[in-house]
Formats: structure tokens, sequence, C-alpha cells
């Protein structure tokens, strides 16, 4: 097993932030002192996502795993939403595009809250990344589905939260998905893309919505993000992101 997967492996993923475990801290501060100068990368490299597949309805995204991505960094896939009036939305969502897609990807994960736009968590986490990706899946290409307001593939265990991401790497996989949580004040049970779920003017992601018998539109960005393990950094980082092109249709 090569060094940074050691280090991959003293990494915890549970609090959803950069943090070591104590043994992870002390493994990183030896191997960076007996490695310094032995050819360790300048910085590690996340690919971002390759756009695919947008249809307004029934609303579904696709994109699809970059194999070029740095695979002892990468983690996984960040997923963040906005919504946008459906008749004035399509100028504002173009500006934001515009932005989020030029930002470089040390700021990108800034530039993206700051043009309002807020986290799609798991439905059993708000851990970073939205879709863990595991490291068997890393190394081949696969392509992720993201559907909306639709019923799910058959499976007992998945709740009907009005969002599902499914992609088949190693092995079949499907994680339910739900709204920012903490922005939203924690509510239970969480919520999600229902139609019964989104209420205008009344959730802070919804706020300044009125019902207009139209539904929403949605803006979606998708960006790789990991953990700098190759200058020895160990902070979050992040891809370029990309901005699907057209927006989704929302009803509530």
């Amino acid at each position: 097993m090569r060094w940074r997967e050691y280090l991959r492996n003293g990494w915890s993923r549970a609090t959803g932030g950069p943090h070591l475990r104590f043994f992870g801290r002390t493994a990183c501060t030896i191997v960076v002192v007996l490695l310094a100068g032995c050819g360790i990368p300048e910085f590690a490299y996340l690919a971002p996502p390759i756009p695919g597949t947008v249809t307004e309805l029934p609303p579904t995204v696709t994109f699809s795993h970059s194999v070029d991505n740095d695979t002892d960094s990468f983690f996984g896939y960040e997923l963040y939403y906005k919504f946008y009036d459906p008749e004035t939305g399509e100028q504002p969502f173009q500006a934001d595009r515009t932005a989020i897609q030029n930002a470089a990807a040390g700021v990108v994960a800034s530039t993206i809250t700051a043009r309002g736009y807020r986290r799609i968590q798991r439905l059993d986490s708000d851990a970073r990344p939205t879709l863990a990706i595991p490291a068997l899946d890393g190394a081949i290409p696969f392509t992720v589905t993201l559907r909306f307001q639709q019923e799910p593939e058959p499976e007992p265990q998945t709740p009907q939260t009005g969002a599902v991401a499914s992609w088949t790497g190693d092995a079949k996989r499907q994680v339910a998905l739900v709204r920012d949580q903490a922005a939203l004040g924690n509510p239970t049970p969480p919520l999600g893309f229902t139609e019964e779920d989104i209420v205008p003017g009344v959730h802070l992601d919804l706020s300044g919505f009125e019902p207009n018998g139209l539904g929403l539109r949605m803006g979606l960005v998708i960006v790789s993000y990991g953990v700098d393990f190759a200058t020895g950094r160990f902070g979050e980082i992040y891809s370029t992101a990309v901005v699907p092109e057209n927006q989704l249709r929302i009803f509530y």
C-alpha cells in the first residue's frame, strides 16, 4: 500500500470536515518529514465532473466521473442547488452560472455560496462530500444520474425524499438526497424535494417566492471534492464547477 493510502485511511470523514484522527496526524507528520524532497507532487489535481444531459421534465441531470483525478485525494462530489422564479429567473441564473463556472478551484466553494446556492445533503448525513465515491469506483468511468420528484428505483430501504442519485461503479449505488437542513433549522423529518416539501415563502431557501401555479426553476452545481494528500497540507480541495446549462422544473 502506498504512503498516501495510509494517510487516507487515517482521515475522518464522519464529521464532514478536514479533521484527522490522532493516529492520522502522527502518521502524517512522520511521513511528511521522511519523504520531504522525495518526489512528492506539488499539488493534488481534482478533475471536474464531465457534463452530461439535462431534462426539464421529468427533472433529471446526468454527469460522468473523470478518472483523471488524483486517486488518493478524490473523495467524491459536492452538489448545490438554488431556486429561481419561473418567469424572471433566467437572467439571474445565467449570471450565477457564468460567475461560478469562471471561478478558480481555490475560490469555487465560496463563490458558489456567495451566489446563493446551498448544499444538497445525503439523507443520512451532512458530511462532505454529498456523494461519497468508494475508492473502487474512483478508478473507473461511470455516469451519475440525479432524479428529482420521481419515484426512486424499487428499494424498500430508500425513503421518499423527492431526490435520488444513482450510479453503477464497482457495484450499484443509490443515495437519497435532501436540501440544506442546517439552513432550514434542522427540521424533523428532513425537508427534501417532494412537492409537499416545497413551500414558497416559508423556508429560508424559498424566501421571496409566492405561490404562482407555475412551480419553480432550480439550478444545480456539481464539483469534485477531496482532501489534499499530495502536498501534505491536508486541506479541503475542489475542482472547478460544472453548472448544467438548463434549469430543472420543480413543482409544489
